[in-house]
């Protein structure tokens, strides 16, 4: 049961990352106005020091981009939020898998492969595991690690 509890908390959290990501991005578009922080009024020195702040120097501009500040950090790409959404799927299948939910299995996403990692106790699982992930939407392969933990011998 605390297996269970441990994969819906990390669920959860992937997908409140995923829904929170725009709105993030949201936060940060600038809503002043060209007259400052005050639409009424124009703009005070502070504001228009502001707004030197935050524009890149002549410097940056010419930097290659490798070496210039990232524009956005924090923000992720579309192959990012497609690999989080599968692995959150497929994180789904198993906690509603009869054979699988009781098992802390990692799985890992990049570039639409996944890694499924951790430990099970028959072959049969190690299988269902992997069945469940190839069947995921958008899934283009699966590197099974599992491993099946050997019997114990009397």
């Amino acid at each position: 049961m605390n297996t269970t509890n441990g994969y819906l908390k990390k669920v959860t959290r992937v997908c409140l990352a995923l829904a929170l990501v725009p709105a993030w991005m949201a936060c940060n578009k600038s809503s002043t106005s060209e007259y400052g922080e005050n639409p009424q009024q124009p703009p005070t020195e502070s504001d228009s020091a502001r707004k030197d702040a935050m524009t890149p120097s002549e410097a940056e501009k010419q930097m290659p981009p490798s070496e210039a500040a990232p524009a956005q950090l924090g923000t992720a790409s579309d192959a990012e939020k497609e690999d989080a959404a599968i692995t959150a799927e497929i994180k789904e299948k198993f906690i509603n898998d009869s054979q699988l939910k009781m098992f802390d299995l990692k799985v890992e996403t990049k570039a639409c492969v996944v890694t499924l990692k951790g430990t099970v106790d028959k072959q049969e699982q190690s299988a269902r595991a992997e069945q469940l992930a190839r069947e995921t939407p958008k899934v283009k392969d699966v590197n099974n690690e599992l491993t099946v933990r050997p019997i114990a011998s009397e």
